[in-house]
């Protein structure tokens, strides 16, 4: 039996089963029907099965997600079209139209746009290409199809742009790139310009490989700059070996290798910091900045004392909340509580509020004997609920409480944002297994909800056991404090016979299997 006759016979023997157990369905669920029809229907779609002559059946054609049948038929009869236009192009283009501003339409205009592409179909292409899209290969073609056309005035700039980037691009960018080099537009300079960011993203292999192409004096300090990424102390040895050489180097790339040689090694980086200094004969600003990597390492190594000579020897200038950080963890390490107050103090305010700092300017009080700052640090950490609220409430000699705040509930709120196509499709692509569809479709929702209604959201995902996607929005919209939301019980069964079993408390194992994938 082919797929299309063993769809039509499963799609019958469904529909009669449905219409059977009619009176045993659940009432509220509308799209039971249409959701069975389509879960078959799709599997065959995904086979290569092609539309029934006769059509959809009436209950599949209005479920929600039957765009999504007819998106994954058009780009299957996607596949092997010839360099000519075909009537699968103008569903494709129709399809695209209905649906322009709907996640389901994303995917079918990559795959459509790619065979565009291999077509040399560049009017379409240029026609039915999004801003949006991010997929790297579809940017090269946009290019090309450009340069067909002759329709961008600014096509020079528009290929440098896409140069000038970090990363290794796709093959589909070389022609572009080549009819810049074409006109004369594609100069050392911008190479140049190009090696230098790849090294900065750490992309020294292909770095080198486009430094073949530019003559030995612009090369050569690019080609040292990749030797002191990939081995640092190497390329540092080299350079205290040959004064002219530290000299005659690019700042950029000896600070990028020294900082390399304090992160992989700093016992090493510190034996050569003084050296080096004295090698390059390096400014102030430059011998702070070499400081800075060094006290970053040493701090990251856990020698403490260490961290904090060299961390004396960074200009307070270069000193942001990230290095204070871990200069106050060195001073902690080595019990410096002068040292620890004084990095505090000198981070901006909010890093100072947060409860990590706040806790550790109190421990620092107490320990230098202001016991009345201290206990009034302890009191405003308590209520951010966290283990720095856990252990000032400690220190206070008092129990360490919650202090649930629930998002308001409001139900009404709840069926009119699950009412939302959106949403109805959201729910409708995770019933049926496609999960990364509904997410799209859930995200596409939000974004569309005001601050109120975002927050009842969680709610909504919460009520459809979404826990992952529930706690991933109650964070991006603040919400730390409604613990049955963001910290549920959905598998109190399994759970416990678990922790029987490893002879742990439930709750440490729920603490883990949230943390790790979030339900």
């Amino acid at each position: 039996m082919d797929a299309a006759k063993r769809y039509r016979v499963l799609s019958g023997l469904l529909l009669a089963l449905l219409v059977a157990s009619a009176s045993a369905a659940d009432d509220t669920d509308r799209w039971a029907e249409g959701r069975q029809l389509f879960t078959t229907a799709y599997a065959a779609a995904e086979s290569g099965a092609p539309a029934p002559h006769g059509g959809d059946p009436r209950a599949l054609q209005k479920y929600p997600l039957y765009p999504y049948l007819q998106r994954m038929r058009i780009a299957r009869g996607l596949n092997g079209v010839g360099d000519k236009w075909t009537p699968t192009d103008d569903a494709a283009r129709k399809f695209l139209d209905r649906h322009a501003d709907e996640p389901v339409a994303d995917d079918l205009r990559n795959v459509w746009l790619g065979t565009l592409a291999r077509r040399s179909q560049w009017q379409a292409f240029v026609e039915h290409y999004a801003a949006s899209t991010t997929d790297p290969v579809l940017g090269c073609e946009l290019l090309q199809a450009h340069i067909a056309l002759a329709d961008a005035p600014d096509l020079a700039q528009m290929i440098t742009d896409r140069w000038l980037t970090g990363e290794r691009l796709p093959p589909e960018c070389e022609p572009a790139f080549q009819w810049l080099r074409d006109r004369g537009q594609l100069s050392d300079a911008l190479t140049a310009q190009r090696i230098k960011l790849l090294l900065a993203n750490g992309q020294t292999a292909f770095a080198r490989i486009l430094a073949r192409r530019l003559p030995d004096s612009v090369s050569a300090p690019l080609l040292q700059w990749a030797d002191l990424l990939e081995h640092p102390q190497r390329g540092i040895d080299a350079l205290l070996a040959d004064s002219s050489l530290a000299k005659s180097a690019e700042p950029e790339a000896l600070l990028a290798g020294w900082a390399k040689l304090a992160r992989d090694d700093p016992p090493a980086a510190l034996e050569r910091f003084a050296s080096l200094v004295e090698a390059t004969r390096a400014d102030a600003p430059t011998q702070s900045r070499y400081a800075l990597a060094l006290a970053l390492g040493l701090a990251w190594d856990r020698r403490a004392r260490e961290a904090l000579r060299t961390f004396a020897a960074v200009d307070d200038a270069d000193l942001d909340d990230y290095a204070l950080g871990w200069q106050a963890r060195a001073a902690l390490w080595s019990q410096d509580w002068q040292q620890v107050q004084r990095a505090i103090e000198k981070m901006s305010p909010e890093q100072q509020s947060t409860p990590r700092w706040q806790y550790w300017a109190a421990r620092t009080a107490e320990r230098l004997g202001n016991d009345a700052r201290a206990s009034a640090l302890y009191e405003a950490v308590i209520p951010t609920d966290n283990y720095f609220a856990a252990n000032a409430a400690l220190r206070l000699g008092r129990r360490a409480e919650p202090h649930p705040d629930a998002v308001p509930a409001g139900s009404g709120d709840l069926e009119a944002i699950a009412k939302q196509p959106e949403f109805v499709r959201s729910r409708e692509l995770l019933r049926c297994g496609l999960r990364a569809a509904a997410v799209k479709e859930w995200l596409a929702g939000v974004a569309k909800l005001d601050a109120v209604a975002r927050t009842q959201a969680i709610r909504l995902a919460a009520r459809w056991d979404w826990h992952d996607v529930a706690v991933a929005l109650a964070t991006r919209e603040n919400v730390f404090f409604d613990y049955a939301l963001l910290y549920p019980r959905p598998y109190d069964a399994e759970i416990d016979a678990a922790a029987k079993s490893a002879r742990v408390d439930p709750p440490l194992l729920y603490g883990m299997v949230r943390q790790e994938s979030l339900f």
